[in-house]
């Protein structure tokens, strides 16, 4: 853990960029054990432009808001923690898009408190792609599925995901591996009548339809997807 200064994280950025070009976006409530996980796969990333970390807790009371701050004051112009005093998914408040308003950079990474990334070229070739393709709003790559156990599924979403999308198969809401996608930073609110929703990820990459459609990277490493007892999602039927 911490193998990487701040320093070694922007050792190749560009000094006269004053803004991130890309803003990861992590939710997270009530993951002690598994938080440092993800700040290390968005540390661990190797760019060429600025990123900044936004994590937002959703009022934890297991210690991970601990951890978060140890994070934050190691990598200070990095991170940036937002801790909720009261619990905002309790209260049907979609907290998770009101980050998309804060996020400065021109592209969007999301991935979950309790789930993490592999590849630290991810950003990089996500972005690259996007910025030599006007046409595509969104990338996305594999990942897999695992508990304590070890891997449950190699392929999330198989047969599904693994494949480009047309601007028409995003709007239809078609099923993604949120925590591998990277997306142009166009949706900054819902409209009210989505804020109900119980899939919120599945709104607003719905919504992005509008402009543009959906790339398949194979060459990413596979992002890992964890199921436990306290996962939101995960424990479903």
């Amino acid at each position: 853990m911490h193998l990487r200064t701040e320093q070694d994280v922007m050792r190749h950025w560009d000094p006269e960029q004053r803004t991130p070009l890309v803003s990861i976006v992590c939710l997270t409530y009530n993951h002690a054990p598994y938080i440092a996980e993800a700040e290390e796969g968005f540390l661990m990333q190797e760019t060429l432009f600025r990123f900044e970390i936004l994590v937002n807790d959703d009022a934890s009371d297991d210690g991970t808001q601990d951890v978060i701050r140890s994070y934050a004051e190691r990598y200070p112009t990095l991170i940036k923690p937002i801790f909720r005093k009261e619990n905002q998914y309790s209260q049907g408040v979609p907290y998770g898009i009101q980050l998309f308003a804060l996020a400065r950079g021109d592209y969007i990474a999301y991935c979950e408190g309790d789930d993490y990334w592999t590849d630290p070229l991810k950003l990089q070739i996500q972005v690259d792609f996007l910025e030599q393709n006007p046409d595509y709003v969104i990338t996305y790559h594999d990942s897999y599925v695992f508990n304590s156990s070890g891997i449950v599924e190699q392929h999330r979403f198989q047969g599904q995901d693994h494949r480009d999308l047309s601007a028409l198969e995003l709007k239809q809401a078609h099923p993604l591996s949120t925590l591998t996608v990277c997306f142009r930073n166009k949706i900054q609110e819902l409209p009210p009548e989505l804020y109900t929703a119980k899939l919120m990820d599945i709104c607003w990459r719905s919504l992005l339809g509008a402009y543009g459609k959906g790339k398949y990277l194979a060459e990413i490493k596979p992002a890992a997807y964890r199921i436990h007892e306290g996962g939101i999602f995960s424990m479903r039927t």
